[in-house]
């Protein structure tokens, strides 16, 4: 199994996904004039879930799950999950990059308002990048190390 070859094409997948996404989203982030519901989850922690992402989200599952439907392993669910976080936090971060409407200047709690973040020090992210990370970490410490 070439672990890299499947990480690497799951990751660029995503940086794909991140233009795929400026071009549905523009400056309307978060999906807010797409069209389809939009669902509250909690207005404390600044959560959204809107229909769009909802079924590009099980889009991907199912997409990069298949390879488990083929040929299961504990080592490749592991390589699955990893790079599909990573991928993940990687497209997110992208997408300012390469959104006109957005860029570098703007990746921050107050302009990405659609994210809860967590501060450490004086360097914050989105909690969803910690929680991916750490994801990651256990699923190559437990399932493809």
């Amino acid at each position: 199994m070439n672990t890299l070859l499947i990480f690497s094409w799951i990751v660029l997948a995503f940086i794909v996904m991140a233009f795929l996404e400026k071009t549905i989203e523009g400056p309307n982030s978060w999906g807010r004039k797409t069209y389809g519901w939009r669902y509250i989850v909690s207005k404390k922690l600044r959560l959204t879930l809107t229909e769009y992402h909802l079924f590009f989200w099980i889009f991907l599952i199912l997409l990069f799950s298949l390879p488990l439907i083929i040929n299961y392993s504990n080592k490749l669910l592991g390589i699955l999950i990893s790079a599909f976080c990573i991928g993940f936090i990687i497209e997110d971060f992208l997408y300012f990059i390469v959104n006109p409407y957005f860029g570098i200047k703007k990746f921050n709690k107050k302009q990405d308002n659609w994210y809860p973040w967590i501060g450490l020090g004086k360097f914050q992210i989105p909690v969803s990048y910690l929680i991916g990370i750490i994801i990651t970490i256990l699923s190559w410490y437990f399932l493809w190390r």
